[in-house]
């Protein structure tokens, strides 16, 4: 159990060690490169301007890898960091329940299931670590917000969400990414707000 907390400890502070997280800069753009992919049936069929709305949960790694970076050169992009967040901590947790609900329901947890549902985890989880440190500011939390929230609006009316394990679901589906976007959308705000008008981050090695 020490161990195991002295481990924890270690993964929350990342933040603090510079060469980690050039590493997990990489990781975020080949798991984008990997998403992005997955998606590429679903890009190629939908309109060029209906993209941004589309791969979701590549697109947020894609936008938190360029939020590390601007981390590591002092060069930090607050609203950008605030839609990274916001995206990485609902896509990641939303991919958890609805594939978990999945398997759940049908009983059958195959090795992309699983991959998806613990790679989804560790997104939330990476993104909670640098809000710690790196707090977006009010506004942007505002803006990431409201940008969920029509991306929730475009996926749902227009029908650019993802591919689901489960389309009968969809309605459910539906209200978990709303109620998600208000629910972690809130809790951002509330944490930026915290922070309003300081300077917590650049504490990178």
């Amino acid at each position: 159990m020490k161990r195991l907390q002295v481990f924890w400890n270690w993964v929350l502070t990342i933040p603090e060690r510079r060469r980690l997280v050039w590493i997990l800069v990489p990781i975020d753009l080949l798991g984008a490169v990997y998403g992005f992919n997955w998606y590429y049936e679903q890009l190629r069929r939908t309109p060029f301007k209906a993209w941004p709305v589309v791969p979701d949960s590549p697109l947020s790694t894609l936008l938190f890898g360029l939020v590390l970076i601007g981390i590591l050169r002092k060069r930090r992009i607050t609203w950008l960091e605030g839609i990274a967040y916001l995206s990485m901590v609902k896509y990641g947790v939303w991919t958890v329940l609805v594939l978990g609900h999945y398997a759940l329901v049908y009983h059958t947890l195959d090795f992309e299931t699983a991959h998806l549902m613990l790679s989804h985890a560790a997104m939330a989880l990476e993104a909670v670590i640098f809000l710690r440190y790196y707090p977006p500011g009010l506004k942007p939390a505002l803006l990431a917000t409201g940008w969920s929230l029509f991306n929730d609006y475009m996926d749902y009316f227009y029908d650019y969400h993802p591919t689901l394990p489960a389309p009968e679901f969809v309605g459910g589906i539906a209200w978990l990414s709303f109620l998600s976007s208000l629910i972690f959308g809130t809790g951002l705000i509330l944490w930026a707000s915290r922070f309003q008008g300081l300077e917590k981050g650049n504490v990178v090695l």
